[in-house]
């Protein structure tokens, strides 16, 4: 199963309502959605036109590792686990992170792609 949509980016940053105040008054982007995560982070989404950005603030930076403040793009999948297994069989030198669950019906996992970037596949149960 490939995916159907992309998602969402996410991009690691140091204050959180300084990058909202920016990302709202400024670019004209709203506030979907904000998250406490594990250890301190915090996650918000942000909608502009149908696409979104997740802003990722606090917590542990080695929880986040990577060198860019962009840590990561998304894609919605329908189906996870059918997701993760057409990827192997297409690129059989990926590994994927163990399954995440997150908040309600949602769950997803990582990927790194060939030069190192993270790609996280992105399941919403509805």
């Amino acid at each position: 199963m490939k995916p159907h949509k992309f998602e969402h980016i996410g991009l690691r940053v140091k204050d959180a309502e300084r990058s909202i105040k920016f990302y709202s008054e400024v670019i004209g982007m709203e506030v979907r959605e904000r998250q406490l995560f594990f250890r301190g982070a915090q996650l918000i989404f942000l909608t502009l036109g149908g696409q979104e950005i997740e802003l990722i603030a606090g917590g542990n930076n080695n929880d986040f590792p990577g060198r860019s403040p962009i840590d990561h793009y998304a894609f919605t999948v329908r189906d996870l686990d059918a997701a993760k297994v057409r990827v192997k069989e297409l690129w059989p030198e990926a590994e994927f992170t163990e399954d995440l669950q997150l908040w309600d019906s949602m769950r997803c996992s990582f990927v790194n792609g060939p030069d190192g970037e993270k790609l996280e596949f992105f399941e919403r149960r509805e």
